[in-house]
């Protein structure tokens, strides 16, 4: 895409399809909650044991408490101690798979052990942790020959599984459902750009109304300039449409041989006029044009020209509907006219394969 989005063009396309948004909030959120509620749940246990050289304390002994502690930790964390504790309170596996569920690591400075054991269900890992607790002093005297270690603070069944509730992973599924959509609904305009309309029929009618906005001059680059007329059409302001004809109207007018009044025609519906400026390819002259566009203001609510008819230098004047096929098409002519200076409202794209109505 190329360029970067800009904070319009998301809130422009999340106001417009916000219902896609909501759609995509709440599919996300189911499908993340029960994703979770489905995955298996793992419980991890907490015991701490003390382990002491003697039951003297002073700093020489706590020193050596602490490497005893250290000694401990690598001993509980070892195959032959997993898989006893785990034999013990009935906990199946491989060491491997078992050793990956265990924790034990040595609180620097205190002489304290910590184990955490998982396990599938609350009462297993709090069983397995405590195992290993009771484990400690019979692997001290065995391995080391001396020392003590006590229980601290015997695990407690856990309260909720590892990892954030299944409330908090579906709202963020949810909300990054919602941004994907976001981006991808983004992806089919113009980033960083005038946004696209995708067809005049019923939404795409609205979308170009409020993206014109306040415009009163409007130019239209492409065909289907009498399909944009008649979507503006839909407001309580009249529209009038600058439309090549056989008559000449604008030499007309110039010359003084009649009225803007004496050339309207009336428009494919309701609430659009049709003024003729003739089917020469030379475009008027720019004091010409302004003038007759000066006069449609103080009448109509929005003055529409084609490009083709009025000019380029026209278009200057003029926030500019481009029209194309396929929104490959808009975005080429919206890079072309954003180069040329014009002030680009929009772009309509007619549905791939659709014919285009002239």
């Amino acid at each position: 895409m190329g360029e970067q989005l800009t904070f319009g063009e998301l809130w422009r396309t999340a106001r417009w399809r916000w219902r896609a948004l909501l759609a995509a909030f709440l599919a996300c959120g189911v499908a993340g909650y029960a994703l979770f509620a489905l995955l298996p749940g793992r419980y991890t246990a907490r015991a701490l044991v003390y382990v002491s050289s003697s039951r003297e304390v002073d700093a020489g002994e706590l020193s050596a408490a602490q490497k005893l502690a250290d000694t401990c930790a690598l001993l509980l964390s070892g195959d032959e101690a997993v898989s006893g504790a785990a034999a013990r309170c009935g906990l199946a596996g491989t060491p491997d798979e078992l050793r990956r569920g265990v924790s034990v690591t040595a609180l620097g400075g205190t002489g304290v052990v910590r184990i955490e054991a998982s396990a599938p269900s609350a009462e297993e890992a709090a069983a397995f942790a405590n195992a290993l607790a009771e484990g400690a002093p019979g692997l001290l005297a065995e391995v080391v020959g001396g020392g003590s270690a006590v229980t601290a603070a015997p695990a407690r069944l856990p309260s909720r599984p590892d990892g954030p509730p299944a409330a908090a992973c579906a709202g963020i599924a949810a909300l990054c459902g919602a941004a994907m959509t976001l981006l991808v609904l983004c992806a089919r305009g113009e980033p960083g750009g005038p946004p696209l309309v995708h067809g005049l029929a019923g939404e795409g009618a609205a979308r170009l109304r409020e993206y014109a906005g306040g415009e009163r001059r409007l130019a239209v680059l492409g065909p289907g300039d009498r399909r944009v007329a008649c979507a503006l059409a839909g407001e309580d302001a009249r529209v009038l449409l600058l439309t090549g004809s056989e008559r000449d109207g604008l030499s007309e007018l110039l010359s003084g041989r009649c009225d803007p009044p004496d050339l309207l025609a009336r428009g494919p519906v309701p609430g659009v006029d049709l003024l003729p400026v003739g089917e020469g390819s030379a475009a008027p002259p720019p004091e010409a044009l302004s003038a007759l566009l000066l006069w449609a203001e103080t009448r109509y609510g929005r003055v529409l020209f084609p490009v083709a008819k009025a000019g380029e230098a026209a278009m200057l004047s003029a926030g500019l509907v481009v029209t194309a096929q396929s929104a490959r098409e808009v975005r080429r002519a919206l890079r072309g006219a954003k180069k040329a200076g014009a002030r680009a409202v929009c772009g309509v794209v007619w549905a791939d394969g659709q014919k285009k109505q002239k």
